[in-house]
């Protein structure tokens, strides 16, 4: 609470830079080392156009509509049930929402799960372009089916087997697509968690991970050899993605057949309340996504993808990864980091690729006014463009 917030300050500060003054910006910029970048964070602070004091007040009077209930909250497992609230009065149109599209068929769905989605591309030539701060990296759907039934199959031979929950805890993009597919394969259940900054000391984001961890059952962690080191101190049921290279690619009579109804990805909420709970989604969830999405935009296999949204996330996997390899479309999966410490490099990239889609939060925008310099004439080709997803974010 605000509150609580300046009083810690004035414990923390000198007397003398008393009163303060609060400022708001959209973003943190970065320098490449990750400390905040001071001239760039100066430039862009605007005086709040509120009294950071009255917050509290104001959010007293504020109703939700929206309720979620955790049905089975002792296994952490949440199923979402969406009603009004009845105190708040709102009352419920009888008019179709604006996207609303009717009921979804599957009779055009061409694939019973994801892992026949992905033996449906094992001979494509359609590309992912992975970039981050070391460059471009480029990889085929079939070189992606390739890498996914390799691990697939190191990862049986370790003794995980269908059913089986595996954490990933991987920082680099290429990995992480392949990780995620090869447990498609192999029939293992992903419980993407962000990569921490710190596992050496107990923190907010070390409990979260050691919580998961026993809600699951005590997985496996799968992560990168630089890693390692520090997560086995805090756990020590760690796979190296790294050794997976050893192993034998899974046979396809061995690939899993996945439930239509069957639990298949693990996403978990931020534990900021409490306990973290576990986002169940299965294939029909998936499924029913993506083709809601393909049927409403019309979406096809001329998509254009660049994507940073972080892959931990539902919209970066299932919305962008997922949706291209359905549609078997190109797609630019880049790391967030990169366009964060520079901004203008998410239009070179949008420019460059002749990109139709893309995904961002409402502050990549105000980045990009603060970045861009008026006297600079950028050479951009955004005539392809037609969609640009805003999410996540309070305007």
């Amino acid at each position: 609470p605000p509150k609580l917030l300046e009083a810690g300050l004035k414990e923390r500060l000198p007397a003398q830079l008393f009163p303060l003054d609060f400022y708001k910006v959209p973003y943190i910029p970065r320098e490449r080392s990750g400390a905040a970048d001071i001239r760039r964070l100066s430039a862009m602070a605007v005086k709040a156009d509120f009294d950071i004091r009255d917050i509290s007040g104001e959010t007293d009077e504020l109703h939700c509509a929206v309720n979620v209930a955790f049905e089975n909250r002792d296994q952490g497992m949440a199923e979402f049930e969406r009603c009004l609230a009845p105190e708040t009065g709102v009352e419920q149109s009888s008019e179709d929402a604006v996207v609303d599209r009717g009921t979804l068929s599957y009779e055009d769905l061409c694939a019973a799960s994801l892992t026949e989605l992905l033996k449906l591309r094992k001979n494509s030539s359609q590309k992912l372009i992975y970039v981050d701060d070391s460059g471009e990296r480029e990889q085929t759907y079939s070189q992606l089916y390739d890498r996914a039934r390799l691990i697939a199959g190191s990862l049986r031979s370790m003794g995980l087997v269908p059913g089986s929950k595996l954490v990933l805890q991987l920082t680099d993009n290429k990995a992480y697509i392949e990780a995620f597919w090869g447990c498609m394969l192999a029939g293992i259940v992903p419980a993407p968690l962000a990569v921490l900054d710190d596992y050496g000391t107990t923190n907010l984001n070390t409990d979260k991970l050691q919580n998961i961890c026993r809600l699951l059952e005590n997985p496996f962690i799968l992560t990168s050899e630089g890693l390692r080191p520090a997560i086995e101190k805090l756990y020590g049921a760690v796979i190296c993605f790294e050794d997976l290279e050893g192993g034998e690619p899974i046979a396809e009579s061995d690939m899993y057949d996945w439930g239509w109804e069957e639990t298949t990805l693990l996403l978990f909420t931020s534990g900021s309340t409490g306990l973290p709970k576990g986002v169940m989604l299965t294939q029909k969830n998936i499924f029913a996504r993506t083709l809601g999405e393909i049927a409403l935009y019309g979406f096809d296999k001329t998509l254009v993808d660049v994507n940073w949204m972080t892959l931990t996330h539902a919209a970066g996997l299932v919305w962008t990864n997922v949706r291209d390899i359905y549609l078997d479309c190109f797609q630019v999966p880049v790391k967030p980091e990169y366009i964060l410490g520079e901004p203008l490099e998410w239009i070179e990239l949008l420019s460059r690729y002749r990109a139709n889609v893309t995904w961002a939060p409402n502050f990549a925008f105000s980045m990009i006014n603060e970045e861009a310099d008026d006297d600079v004439h950028y050479d951009w080709d955004l005539s392809e463009l037609k969609y640009v997803f805003a999410t996540a974010e309070a305007n």
